[in-house]
């Protein structure tokens, strides 16, 4: 016969012995809950991983023809760029293209907040003080899978290019040719 939990026996008189083995049985439930909530925990984090490889491999496949589109000739695009400052200091960088005379940093998210674009700004700004980025031109973009409207506005008042997915491609928003990238 199966041991009938103590939370679920008729009302009689508790004793000091039930009360410790329902806690007992509480703390089994919690310690349970703990271990799903970290496992789940551990499964999303993945997930997010793979959704911002999926979002980098996107941007990098086009990313070179749209910039030649805007007037930028880039030859060469590293990947997950770390670059670590006097100090020690690190800031990466998810791509980076460049031609000998303009870099342009792309931070790349599935999906884009305005603390995404502050700290890429305070990221640029760290690095134009920096070897090769003090002697080039730098620019800044935003990449996204899923672009929230509030935070596409904010990133191209901040001066950042915004890259987003369109279809099996990217596309770059210009505002009808009319946005310019901010100079760093």
């Amino acid at each position: 016969m199966a041991k009938q939990s103590v939370l679920n026996q008729p009302q009689r008189g508790l004793t000091f012995d039930d009360v410790w083995a329902a806690l007992m049985e509480t703390r089994a439930h919690q310690e349970e809950t703990g271990r799903l909530v970290k496992e789940l925990t551990k499964n999303m984090g993945g997930l997010n991983n793979r959704m911002g490889e999926l979002v980098e491999h996107l941007v990098s496949s086009g990313i070179l023809n749209r910039f030649k589109e805007l007037g930028y000739t880039f030859d060469k695009m590293s990947r997950d760029t770390v670059v670590i400052g006097p100090n020690g200091d690190r800031r990466e960088v998810d791509m980076e293209l460049h031609n000998g005379r303009d870099i342009m940093l792309i931070e790349i998210k599935a999906k884009p907040a305005m603390d995404d674009i502050d700290d890429h700004a305070e990221r640029i700004t760290f690095l134009k003080n920096l070897g090769k980025y003090q002697d080039n031109n730098v620019y800044g973009a935003i990449a996204g899978a899923v672009f929230p409207a509030n935070v596409k506005t904010y990133a191209l008042k901040s001066g950042f290019y915004v890259i987003e997915q369109s279809g099996d491609t990217v596309r770059i928003e210009t505002l009808g040719g009319t946005f310019k990238g901010k100079k760093w």
